[in-house]
């Protein structure tokens, strides 16, 4: 084969034809230029893709973070593989969290699930680690452990020292008041 460039075209003789290649596309160049400016901080080495001077955004597409959940806008870190235990839910129909581990499910909005085989079923609950958490009331938090529950809370039972007098300094540890944990007086 024989390849002979010239200003407006490519040239290329195979042993039983020519084909000639136009090199002056205008559209083609443009939308290339385009893609490069896009993708000007992106880099790669090796393995490793670097985003360098600008922010990554991943979104549902709804136009709102506590918009209507749709399964995407997720950022999942692992397999997240389903839980294959005769008759389990998989439920993974929530927007906007960030899952790292296996077997979570996740039917809300703006969560973060770490660890293995646990639940975000509120909006912007988390569990932090362990196996077998849920996370099911607005705002609430697992740290880990195993089948611990953050349920939701009909009124607010939290207290500190700015809030009310230094006799009454409490906190709940489920925020629910049903566990209720000294603050020490400074």
């Amino acid at each position: 084969m024989v390849v002979v460039a010239a200003s407006s075209s490519l040239l290329t003789i195979a042993a039983d034809r020519v084909v000639v290649i136009p090199l002056g596309n205008s559209d083609l160049r443009a939308r290339v230029a385009a893609l490069e400016a896009v993708l000007a901080g992106v880099s790669r080495d090796g393995n490793d893709i670097t985003f360098s001077g600008v922010n990554v955004h991943i979104v549902d597409g709804s136009g709102d973070t506590s918009g209507p959940v749709n399964g995407l806008g997720n950022l999942i870190v692992g397999y997240n593989e389903l839980r294959n235990i005769g008759g389990m839910i998989n439920d993974r129909s929530g927007s906007h969290n960030l899952v790292v581990g296996s077997t979570h499910n996740f039917s809300s909005y703006g969560g973060l699930l770490a660890g293995h085989f646990n639940n975000s079923t509120a909006p912007f609950a988390s569990v932090t680690g362990g196996y077998g958490n849920t996370a099911s009331g607005s705002y609430a938090s697992v740290s880990g452990g195993q089948s611990n529950e953050a349920k939701p809370c009909t009124q607010a039972s939290a207290v500190g020292p700015t809030m009310t007098p230094p006799a009454a300094r409490q906190a709940s540890a489920e925020g629910c008041g049903t566990r209720r944990a000294e603050i020490m007086r400074a």
